[in-house]
């Protein structure tokens, strides 16, 4: 099943950062789906089919680490792409998580919300999904 190329999965636990991205992306034009931890975002994910995820790592519930291997391990949702907002450091463990031919990752403190806005929109025009 392929993406909407106007719908985004937002999975972020902080409620300022989230309602930031949300804002953001509904000035946009695109359709958004908020969740507040991994769990909820995969539900999320089957039912909308988003062209693109922007997932937090550390979260409640389920971490962005599990979800990243419930979305590669299901045939009907690996093909989605997911950007990866997160502060932590650890770059080559969260990056060995993630599919380097579709995902992206970005820290937070080191990009703006314009970049993050602008990659999105990059990926959903591409249709990776």
């Amino acid at each position: 099943m392929e993406g909407d190329n106007k719908t985004i999965l937002i999975i972020e636990d902080e409620p300022q950062q989230r309602e930031a991205l949300q804002t953001a992306f509904e000035r946009g034009g695109y359709r958004v789906e908020v969740a507040a931890d991994g769990d909820e975002g995969l539900r999320k994910v089957r039912e909308h089919m988003p062209c693109v995820v922007l997932l937090d790592l550390l979260m409640p519930v389920l971490d962005g680490f599990a979800f990243l291997e419930a979305l590669n391990g299901d045939a009907a949702l690996k093909r989605i792409p997911v950007v990866v907002l997160t502060n932590l450091t650890e770059r080559e463990k969260t990056k060995a998580a993630m599919d380097p031919a579709k995902d992206y990752f970005f820290t937070k403190t080191n990009h703006t919300l314009e970049d993050i806005v602008g990659k999105v929109k990059h990926v959903c025009l591409r249709g990776d999904s």
